[in-house]
């Protein structure tokens, strides 16, 4: 199967709404919210500077531990630790400057780091090594925040995701009977 991307609703809707979040994404709050961050221990990004880190870029100060950490851990196992802290001390570093902020946000080595935060803690989705998706979080992802007031977010569907793709198994066959006029 060819490699490209493959323009499809989920993919659509999935980049439509990390889109939102960044649209969403307020230097200056963000810029006097990095003033919250502390310098990384030497052992680098933990737990909490993963969720402080989070908070920042999201605006969301109570963010759910348990999503956090597993998107904290699926990041992790993509290889993106050290983006993360670079990320996390850039951020740091640009505390209180919304134009700094901006700035860092828009660096190359960053802006994927920050689709990537964002993506995950809005969608709930996370890509992987071999360059899969894995679904770390639905119903406390935050894009149930955003439209809370006028949208109930279904919580469960009928099987494993995409199961839909596949056509089911069928016990017996289906009869189509012809209609005659």
């Amino acid at each position: 199967m060819d490699q490209s991307v493959i323009l499809t609703r989920r993919y659509l809707l999935s980049g439509a709404a990390t889109a939102a979040a960044l649209a969403g994404f307020d230097p200056m709050r963000a810029a006097l919210a990095a003033e919250s961050l502390d310098p990384l221990a030497a052992s680098g990004l933990d737990d909490d500077g993963f969720m402080a880190l989070s908070a920042v870029l999201t605006g969301h100060d109570r963010l759910n531990a348990f999503l956090g950490s597993a998107l904290f851990q699926a990041m992790r196992d993509n290889g993106q630790a050290d983006g993360l802290a670079g990320l996390y001390e850039s951020l740091r570093a640009a505390a209180g400057n919304a134009d700094a902020v901006s700035m860092v946000a828009a660096q190359p080595d960053h802006s994927a780091t920050v689709q990537a935060v964002l993506r995950g803690w809005y969608v709930g989705l996370v890509t992987t090594q071999s360059g899969g998706i894995a679904r770390i979080g639905y119903e406390d992802a935050l894009m149930g925040d955003v439209v809370e007031d006028f949208l109930a977010l279904r919580s469960y569907c009928g099987g494993e995701p995409h199961f839909w793709v596949e056509l089911p198994e069928l016990t017996e066959p289906i009869v189509v009977s012809e209609v005659t006029p």
